[in-house]
């Protein structure tokens, strides 16, 4: 019986070391920068849990204006709009965003930080009732909760590490790609390359859907 014990012991003591290594790793690697506290040398790819790292940010940097939107909207230069408005600006759009994403992103907004401003990117495809459910990284309960240990711990095991690295270390770019939620103009370039280029856009598009969960 005491062997048995023992052997449970050990099972579970082992499986906790394992688990442990595991996330310490991802966990030091930051794949989308959400902690930010080491530079092993590879680019952060916030494409890969947009919502969950714009939520960080926005906490983060508390604008007093905020972007609302999809894609488009992500393109935004926020020190643009920060031109206009006099104060901090955050370009909250998201590719493929819904209505309930920008809802809660606006409450939230508004329930925490000094709004001045909100502009609003509406796409029309957001009102369709067949609209099917996009599968992003959205997680409504960190507007509510907070992004404590449990939803750390989530987002760190759900993050694709081995794709991420297969595609990170031989695409790796360490230019700024967003800034202030926004696409930046670097960013920009780089999407006009892939799109004169149409095998390359396509081939491009291909990998970055087995990659990305949009």
């Amino acid at each position: 019986m005491k062997k048995h014990k023992k052997f449970i012991f050990l099972t579970i003591l082992f499986t906790f070391i394992i688990f442990s290594i595991g996330f310490f790793i991802r966990y030091l690697i930051d794949p989308v920068g959400i902690n930010n506290k080491f530079d092993i040398g590879l680019r952060k790819d916030v494409a890969l849990a947009y919502r969950t790292q714009k939520f960080i940010e926005l906490n983060k940097i508390q604008p007093n204006t905020i972007i609302l939107g999809g894609s488009r909207v992500h393109y935004l230069n926020t020190k643009d709009i920060e031109k206009y408005t006099q104060d901090k600006v955050y370009n909250l759009g998201l590719q493929f965003g819904t209505l309930e994403e920008q809802y809660y992103f606006l409450k939230h907004s508004l329930e925490n930080f000094s709004i001045n401003n909100v502009l609003i990117g509406l796409n029309f495809y957001t009102f369709d009732e067949n609209l099917k459910e996009n599968s992003s990284d959205f997680n409504k309960a960190i507007f509510e909760k907070g992004f404590n240990t449990f939803y750390q711990i989530k987002h760190y095991l759900e993050i694709p590490l081995f794709k991420y690295l297969k595609y990170v270390i031989p695409n790796n770019d360490r230019n700024l790609f967003y800034e202030n939620g926004a696409i930046t103009l670097y960013h920009q370039e780089q999407v006009i390359k892939t799109m004169i280029n149409p095998d390359y856009a396509i081939g491009k598009f291909q990998s970055k859907q087995t990659y990305y969960k949009i």
